[in-house]
């Protein structure tokens, strides 16, 4: 291990327990970068706080040797390794070529006490401590990292200014963290052109029948809150197909015209497929409704290639279960194969026993006194709230 003053810049999230633990591979597509960077050899470092592992991956170009990570897990800067060069600095622990050093005071003094799993190769490396290693582990923690030469001299770090960064205190591996980043730099006032679309049928429109708006309504009143505008692109009776094809309002055409730039500043919600499984017989199956989901998303890429999606499972119905296995495979499948995030309403929030309070009076004199297919308020509430969670920063 070098001795040497390491100049490097620190940012502290909250950090909470994620909600998946990967047996073997670990998981890092859908967690997002506490900070990315390109200017330097050192690029991004991303970060999963499990219930009994801190994981750490660190991307870059030629940075197989030589790359020290510091540790400030008691979030204290009056204990650790202290150097006027750093901002409120205070760090526990370095972590260097798989060995694990504790400090043993202000000055530079470290301890090894531990290997640990490391994995590298040339533009990456991948870091598992085991947090019984770590003593007096906070809410918070700082975190920093250095890229020196084969002469010790440091080549870059991240970042690359001094200021400390905040980041989300709960590390989730859901799917949602580039959708929760893009709508918490939207409030911090980073970008200011964030939209989320969302995309259905009656069991979102502001129908004055069916009254599905109310989802919206939450929804959209929350982002407000995070300067994020939203819009809503629902009619009655809508299908997946429709939306696909083209040829009516809505359509995917409609949804690129609102979407600025490349896309990457757009959220997409799309919740379509109840009415694909009701009217089109055996062209209403899971496999062309997700045909037509991906072709609708396909023919928006095309254009706006960095765009946000998610999915939100349409609701169950109650007494049409053959029908709703359809649209629910669908969308399982999809986001499986597609990686695209998704929320799973039926899961969630219908799973096991009919709960007919979640739906409107109405729809058993529409369809029959067994068979519900529209939400009331209280059901309503439910779905919002579960989108809510995916999609805010905590």
């Amino acid at each position: 291990m070098s001795k040497i003053v390491r100049f490097i810049a620190i940012f502290s999230f909250l950090c909470g327990l994620s909600s998946t633990l990967w047996a073997n591979e670990t998981r890092w597509e859908d967690v997002s970068s506490i900070v990315n960077e390109s200017k330097n050899s050192l690029n991004s470092i991303k970060v999963q706080n499990e219930e009994e592992y801190l994981k750490i991956e660190i991307e870059g170009k030629d940075i197989g040797k030589h790359t020290a990570v510091y540790l400030d897990i008691d979030d204290d800067e009056n204990t650790g390794f202290y150097s006027d060069l750093w901002e409120h600095s205070g760090m526990d622990y370095l972590i260097e070529d798989g060995r694990l050093y504790k400090s043993l005071g202000r000055k530079w003094s470290w301890e090894h006490i531990a290997n640990i799993e490391y994995k590298k190769d040339k533009n990456r490396f991948e870091i598992t401590i085991d947090k019984e290693l770590l003593e007096d582990m906070s809410d918070k923690f700082k975190i920093g990292v250095t890229h020196s030469g084969s002469d010790w001299k440091i080549i870059s770090k991240l970042p690359s200014s001094k200021k400390i960064a905040k980041f989300p205190k709960v590390v989730r591996n859901d799917g949602f963290a580039h959708i929760r980043d893009l709508i918490e730099k939207a409030k911090e006032g980073e970008y200011d052109d964030v939209i989320y679309i969302c995309v259905g049928d009656s069991t979102r429109a502001k129908d004055w029948y069916y009254g599905g708006g109310h989802i919206f309504d939450r929804v959209s009143r929350e982002l407000r809150k995070y300067n994020v505008r939203s819009y809503l692109e629902a009619v009655a009776g809508y299908t997946a197909k429709e939306y696909a094809r083209g040829f009516y309002y809505p359509s995917w055409k409609d949804t690129v015209s609102l979407i600025k730039g490349d896309g990457s500043h757009a959220i997409v919600d799309i919740s379509l497929g109840i009415n694909d499984a009701r009217y089109y017989g055996g062209m209403g199956k899971a496999p062309y409704i997700k045909a037509s989901l991906k072709t609708a998303i396909d023919n928006i890429l095309r254009y706006k290639p960095k765009t946000n999606f998610m999915l939100t499972m349409p609701n169950k119905m109650i007494g049409l279960d053959h029908l709703v296995k359809e649209y629910r495979e669908a969308y399982l499948e999809l986001s499986k194969e597609r990686n695209i995030p998704l929320v799973d309403t039926i899961s969630n929030i219908f799973e096991g026993g009919d709960d007919f309070s979640l739906y409107r009076d109405m729809d058993a004199q529409d369809y029959g006194a067994n068979i519900r297919i529209h939400l009331s308020k209280k059901g309503q509430d439910k779905v919002a709230d579960l989108i809510l969670s995916y999609i805010l920063p905590e």
